[in-house]
């Protein structure tokens, strides 16, 4: 969605989290993928490296910037949260694209 965003001419620009190894059950690779991704289709992230082994990081904002129009800018702070799991909606059925968890979490935790 970011690099087609960017394709419209969307100014995108991304400071992602370096996360943990995925060995871990972390998302490093993906983390770093997105943002090579969000770099080739023309947008600009770089990953944030100052998290310490086994911190976390829970700062989240994403802000979307129309060049030519900017009465479409959007921005989203706080409490979004872009991962699998973490997604949900007011009925609160969670999300459907869930990470590995215990099962008395539900199907959808």
């Amino acid at each position: 969605m970011l690099c087609e965003a960017v394709g419209r001419g969307v100014v995108v620009k991304g400071l992602i989290w370096r996360s943990h190894w995925d060995r871990l059950a972390f998302s490093a690779e993906q983390n770093r993928h997105l943002g090579e991704d969000i770099n080739a289709a023309g947008g600009e992230c770089i990953r944030d490296m100052r998290v310490r082994p086994g911190g976390s990081h829970h700062q989240k904002f994403v802000v979307v910037r129309h060049v030519r129009h900017p009465e479409r800018d959007v921005a989203f702070a706080g409490g979004i949260d872009l991962c699998h799991s973490r997604r949900d909606t007011s009925e609160h059925h969670g999300d459907p694209q869930r990470q590995p968890m215990s099962e008395v979490y539900g199907s959808r935790p």
